[in-house]
């Protein structure tokens, strides 16, 4: 009997071991998906307001070039 006790004791062990790594797993990826989604919406914009400035630059160098023709 003490032998089976001992059995469940071990199983219960590892079964609460692996529980713990699926909930820090979890943990960790939720917070990954979190910090990307996070810092997505930063450098879109940081993107944009790139482009922005590009697009105006350009399009500054096409009136001076009309200009000129």
């Amino acid at each position: 009997m003490a032998n089976i006790m001992k059995s469940i004791d071990t199983l219960n062990s590892t079964v609460r071991t692996l529980l713990a790594i699926v909930v820090a797993g979890a943990l960790g990826v939720g917070g990954w998906f979190g910090y990307e989604t996070v810092n997505e919406n930063r450098l879109a914009k940081e993107r944009l307001e790139t482009a922005q400035a590009e697009l105006a630059n350009v399009q500054g160098q096409l009136r001076t070039a009309n200009a000129t023709i």
